[in-house]
C-alpha cells in the first residue's frame, strides 16, 4: 500500500520528493511499532515535509546536474559516474532523516554528509544497490525507458551501421515540454535534437539530424520539463 501510493503522489513529478519523506516516515513507523496505519501517516507527512522535501529534491537534482555537465564537458566515465552514485547514496541518508527528525535543511544535508563518510560499510551496501538498481534498468530497456528519462538518463541502443543518415523521427507521449538530444556517446557532442510537446498518445516528432557513417551506438537524452515515454525510434 505504501508503494503505490509512493507511485501515485509522485505521478506529478516535483511532488516525488515529498512523496518518497512519507513514504521514508511509512517504513520508519513499520520497523518501530510493527505496524503502521499507512494512509494517515503518509498523507500527515507528505503534508509536513512538502516544502523541505521540494527543496532536498532541489539540491539532489542540482547535484545530479552538475554530475551529468561534468560528464558533457568530456570527463571520464568514472569521474562523472562517482558524483553521481554519491549523490543518489546522500538522498538514501537524507530524505529518511527529513521524515524522521526536526532538522533544517542545512543540518540535513551535513548530516547525510557526515554519514556518507563515517559509515563507509552502510554507503558501500548503498552503492552496490544503487549500482544493482541502475543495471536492471538498462537490462530491461525499453519498459524501464519512462522511468530513466523521468530521471534525465540517457537510453543507449547498439549497434547500428548508419549510411547517409540526416533525419531521425521517434515516437513519444508524456507531460512533456523539451526535446531529445541524439548523440553516439553518453557524454559527446549533440548531433540533433529532436523537440516534444505534451501528448497523452503516441505522437512522431522528427527533426534533422547528422549521425556520421560506420557502426555507431545512438544515445537519446530527454531535457525539459516533466517525463518523456519513448516508444522506438526510426533513422532516415
Amino acid at each position: 500500500a505504501a508503494n503505490l501510493l509512493f507511485l501515485l503522489f509522485s505521478i506529478p513529478v516535483v511532488t516525488a520528493p515529498a512523496a518518497l519523506c512519507a513514504l521514508s516516515r511509512v517504513m520508519t513507523v513499520m520497523i518501530r511499532n510493527g505496524a503502521c496505519p499507512v494512509w494517515r501517516e503518509f498523507i500527515r507527512e507528505f503534508k509536513t515535509s512538502f516544502w523541505k522535501g521540494m527543496a532536498l529534491g532541489a539540491v539532489w537534482a542540482a547535484w545530479m546536474a552538475a554530475s551529468y555537465g561534468a560528464g558533457r564537458l568530456g570527463a571520464p566515465f568514472a569521474a562523472a559516474m562517482l558524483p553521481a552514485l554519491l549523490g543518489t547514496v546522500s538522498a538514501c541518508y537524507a530524505f529518511p532523516m527529513a521524515a524522521g527528525f526536526v532538522l533544517c535543511i542545512r543540518d540535513i544535508i551535513k548530516n547525510s554528509l557526515l554519514l556518507l563518510c563515517g559509515s563507509p560499510g552502510n554507503t558501500l551496501v548503498l552503492m552496490l544497490l544503487c549500482l544493482l538498481l541502475y543495471f536492471i534498468a538498462a537490462v530491461l530497456l525499453p519498459p524501464s525507458l519512462p522511468l530513466m528519462l523521468l530521471a534525465g538518463a540517457s537510453a543507449g541502443f547498439r549497434y547500428f551501421d548508419c549510411r547517409g543518415v540526416h533525419r531521425g523521427s521517434i515516437r513519444v507521449r508524456g507531460y512533456c515540454k523539451g526535446a531529445f538530444c541524439v548523440r553516439t556517446a553518453w557524454n559527446g557532442p549533440a548531433l540533433g535534437m529532436i523537440p516534444v510537446d505534451f501528448s497523452n498518445v503516441w505522437k512522431e516528432y522528427t527533426a534533422e539530424i547528422a549521425i556520421p557513417d560506420g557502426v555507431q551506438s545512438l544515445y537519446f537524452t530527454y531535457e525539459g520539463q516533466g517525463a518523456a515515454n519513448l516508444a522506438s525510434f526510426t533513422l532516415e
